[in-house]
This record gives C-alpha cells, sequence and structure tokens, in this order.
C-alpha cells in the first residue's frame, strides 16, 4: 500500500491538521495516511508522536480552502489538488491539505496524534485532579483570534451563557478560553483554566497551555462550547477522541 505523508505546514489551527488528516484518510483509502510535524513548532515538543522524521519542506501537492475564497473557488482547488495527486504515481507521497470535510473515519488509526509526552501527560493530569477533582464539566469560550490580536470584543452574552450554563449544572464548572479578560472576569465565580491562550497553529508560543487545556477536555464528564466563529475544533475534536459527550452553541449574529 503507498503512503501518504500529510506534513502540517500551514498556519491554521492543530485539531484543523487533525481533522484534514482523518478526511484524507476517508477519500483516499487507498493510501496509508500518516502525519508530520515540523521541528520548529513548539506544539511538537509535547506531543507523544510528532513524527518530525517524516517532515517535508519540498512537497509534492499543497490545497487549502478557506471560507473567504467562497465554494466555487474551494471546489475548483480540491479538483486541481486531486487531479495533481492522482497524477504523481508515488509509493510516498507528501502533501499540505486542508478542507472542511466532515466524515466518520475511525479516531483509533489517528488516536497517537493527540497523544503528549507521557511524564508531561501525568504530571498535568495530577494537577487537573488536585485543581479541579475528577469529576466536572468545561464550558469552552471560543471567543476568536482577534482577542489574541489584542482586539477588543463585545464578551457580554458570552457571559450571560456561562453563568446559565454554571446555574444549570450538576457538576462543578471548569472555563477553558482564549480570552484572558474572559477568564479574570470569572474566575471569582467558577473554575477556571490557568493555560495562557496559544494559537496552535503559530510556531512559537505557550505548548504546554495548549496541552492543559486540552487535557482538562478530554477529562471532563461533558463539554459545552460557545464560540463567536459558528464552530471550533479545539474543544469538539478533543472530546470527539475522548469519548466526552460534547455540543456547541454558535453565537454569531
Amino acid at each position: 500500500m503507498p503512503t501518504l505523508i500529510h506534513c502540517w505546514k500551514h498556519t491554521r489551527g492543530y485539531f484543523d491538521f487533525v481533522v484534514s488528516t482523518m478526511t484524507l484518510q476517508f477519500v483516499l483509502p487507498q493510501y496509508d495516511v500518516t502525519w508530520a510535524l515540523p521541528p520548529d513548532r513548539d506544539i511538537s515538543k509535547v506531543l507523544r508522536k510528532p513524527q518530525c522524521e517524516l517532515y517535508r519542506d519540498d512537497i509534492d501537492c499543497q490545497f487549502l480552502s478557506h471560507s473567504s475564497y467562497g465554494g466555487k473557488v474551494n471546489l475548483i482547488g480540491k479538483n486541481n489538488f486531486f487531479a495533481k495527486f492522482h497524477g504523481l504515481q508515488k509509493e510516498t507521497v507528501f502533501c499540505d491539505f486542508r478542507y472542511p470535510f466532515k466524515s466518520k473515519s475511525n479516531t483509533d488509526k489517528f488516536k497517537e496524534m493527540l497523544e503528549f509526552e507521557p511524564n508531561l501527560t501525568e504530571q498535568v493530569r495530577q494537577n487537573i485532579s488536585e485543581q479541579f477533582g475528577d469529576s466536572y464539566a468545561v464550558i469552552h469560550a471560543r471567543v476568536g483570534d482577534d482577542t489574541m490580536k489584542g482586539i477588543s470584543v463585545d464578551i457580554s452574552r458570552i457571559v450571560l451563557e456561562i453563568d446559565k450554563y454554571v446555574s444549570e449544572s450538576a457538576y462543578p464548572v471548569v472555563l477553558v478560553s482564549d480570552d484572558m479578560r474572559l477568564k479574570e472576569m470569572m474566575r471569582s465565580k467558577m473554575l477556571v483554566s490557568d493555560a495562557v491562550p496559544f494559537h496552535s497553529g503559530r510556531v512559537s508560543g505557550d505548548a504546554r497551555s495548549f496541552m492543559l487545556d486540552v487535557c482538562i477536555i478530554q477529562n471532563a464528564v461533558q463539554v459545552f462550547a460557545l464560540s463567536n466563529n459558528g464552530s471550533t475544533t479545539f474543544s469538539r475534536i478533543p472530546a470527539l477522541f475522548a469519548g466526552v459527550p460534547y455540543r456547541c452553541r454558535s453565537l454569531r449574529r
């Protein structure tokens, strides 16, 4: 069976990369699909199996979809990608691919993509247990990239939704968010993750904070997400891989 190595070259989030890897296996079942992370990205240092040794800058083909391009442009780009891909006729193909395809791919094959370095994992999970206990729910407030760029965002609707969820929850609730202002505002009302927001698509940043939030999500009894962006893979994919009940509400107006 020929091998397809999906190289994480683009700067979208890590879970976009995970979803795209699963999508490639779904649409190309005749290939043994695997993945590779660039060694210079900090997230590579906390994952158990980043497979940096497989990574290659000089890839055979690339396709990145963006909603701003529009459906017609994305479809043409996808078709061009697969036309070039199938024309390669190589036993090992290197590519960079991003397409928001929703499939029911088997997560077992790719579970190692969400496994962290064992010693770090043990430390983080012990800290989570000590801070939040062993039975808690998570509310993930995805405010958006603007907050990490220092752009002010109205979070009043999110605060109201959080307060409502906390008041109705049968479990203690831990807040995970990409907005430090929101976290500080809610700290007196509820449990809050100490992680510093870090966009995983960037080369450098606090990868341990990324790991902390992912572990908090995966150790929860349930996860409820609120997103200004419509949806969020940051909580959806870790919850999916861990089998944690998950739902998301879009706060787009």
